[in-house]
């Protein structure tokens, strides 16, 4: 090959070169200054003019409410019904025939796919232990009230007393009352004690036994338009299907009573927990239906609270508490009778503090003190004017007290709580006891 046409190759080889490096520069050019204003663009899209969508839109159903499950753009309704049978297995040969026979019967008469659902919850008492909870509390009022009257009657004899002013019928009457009150007080004692027992039991068996089997029948009506004579509004839709579904409901409860099977229909509270339960199956135990309805999960606003515990605790410490309370009641009243909804008017009504309400400290008082005179007092009037409720009280708060604090201290030093579990407002009285090993079906 000669020089020349070495030359040439060359000549070629660098024009390429050139070239290639030429288009390399545009690419790296457009990729990191147009692209970059492209996307600098997409950053400034006016977001106000995509469409929005609720929550709910995502939900397969549009609501749940008068004992219904409402889907299919309001077009189909869903109801359930909860059942309950019998020990089929132990019970007498008359017994399972006749039920056989009832369940062939039930199966007979549907018509429609019908959904047989079956599930497991923790067993709740929540209800039976807030009825015990509020007689405690009613009995518990019951004894300080009593035990304050107490204390005025003995205040009223040591100050006669100390005056030389009492007379031996005054001293009697004075002393008779006492032991009437204190009679009452060891009645409403022991009352007391025997609801905290059944507390405690409530505290140990709820959401630790077996779990309570619950099985369902789902079936469900569909409007549709071309099997009537005139089209229906939406209004007139919902009637219909509030009928037919109560229809379906009353026949299939009374066929399964003839199977010896206990239905009932499941209302608007049971069917949203149902699908809490559905979707959320841990938490459905620990938070009930209960819960949500006491809290504010369905309010769009929530206003906070006006007035705090330790103001209500030093209101009634300077005895304005009474005041505060009456003037809380008479705003409420006042917005009611204004045509306030009284849910509205409740909230607001909290919204208030101790200063909107309107309550002036009350003036400081001299500080009654029981002075015992240093006469001797017979060991029968010591007995009779010594308040022993408000003893045996301050002994049980010492040792719940003790119990509190070995408890930090066992979870301090093994890492564990103890094993047995406490609820928040458990009742401690002395004589709270552990349930036996005991298979519960």
């Amino acid at each position: 090959m000669s020089l020349h046409s070495i030359a040439g190759i060359m000549q070629v080889i660098a024009v390429c070169v050139v070239l290639i490096t030429a288009v390399a520069c545009v690419w790296f050019y457009w990729f990191f200054k147009v692209r970059k204003k492209k996307r600098v663009q997409e950053k400034q899209i006016d977001y106000e003019s995509l469409n929005k969508f609720d929550s709910l839109d995502f939900c397969k159903f549009e609501d749940i409410k008068d004992d219904m499950i409402i889907t299919n753009n309001g077009t189909r309704f869903v109801g359930v019904i909860k059942a309950r049978g019998f020990d089929y297995f132990q019970s007498k040969a008359v017994e399972r025939n006749s039920a056989e026979a009832g369940y062939a019967t039930f199966i007979n008469m549907l018509s429609e796919p019908t959904t047989f659902r079956q599930y497991t919850k923790a067993v709740d008492l929540d209800g039976v232990r807030d009825n015990y909870k509020a007689a405690y509390d009613r009995v518990e009022q019951t004894l300080f009230n009593l035990s304050d009257d107490f204390n005025r009657l003995t205040e009223q004899y040591y100050n006669l007393k100390e005056n030389n002013a009492i007379s031996e019928e005054t001293e009697y009457e004075i002393l008779n009352q006492c032991e009437e009150i204190a009679a009452r007080i060891d009645v409403y004692n022991y009352r007391r004690l025997h609801l905290a027992d059944n507390l405690d039991y409530i505290d140990q068996t709820s959401k630790i036994t077996s779990p309570e089997k619950i099985q369902t029948y789902v079936f469900d009506w569909e409007y549709n338009p071309l099997l009537g004579v005139t089209d229906l509004s939406d209004e007139e839709i919902h009637k219909r299907a509030v009928t037919e579904l109560k229809r379906k409901a009353d026949s299939y409860i009374h066929a399964l009573g003839n199977a010896g099977v206990r239905a009932s229909r499941v209302h608007t509270p049971e069917l949203l927990q149902m699908f809490r339960r559905h979707y959320h199956p841990v938490t459905a135990n620990v938070f009930t239906q209960k819960d949500f309805e006491s809290s504010n999960y369905y309010d769009e606003i929530t206003a906070s609270s006006g007035m705090k515990e330790s103001d209500y605790e030093l209101a009634e410490e300077q005895g304005v508490l009474e005041q505060v309370l009456d003037q809380k009641d008479k705003i409420y009243n006042n917005m009611v009778e204004s045509g306030v909804d009284s849910d509205v008017a409740e909230k607001i009504t909290d919204t208030y503090d101790i200063e909107a309400l309107g309550a002036a400290k009350a003036e400081e008082e001299g500080v009654n003190v029981n002075v015992m005179t240093g006469d001797s007092i017979e060991d029968r009037k010591k007995e009779i004017l010594r308040n022993k409720f408000e003893e045996s009280e301050k002994q049980r708060l010492k040792a719940e007290k003790e119990r509190k604090d070995k408890e930090k201290r066992q979870k301090a030093v093994t890492g564990k709580s103890p094993e047995k579990k406490q609820v928040e407002d458990h009742i401690y009285t002395g004589l709270d006891f552990d349930l036996p090993d005991i298979d519960i079906k």
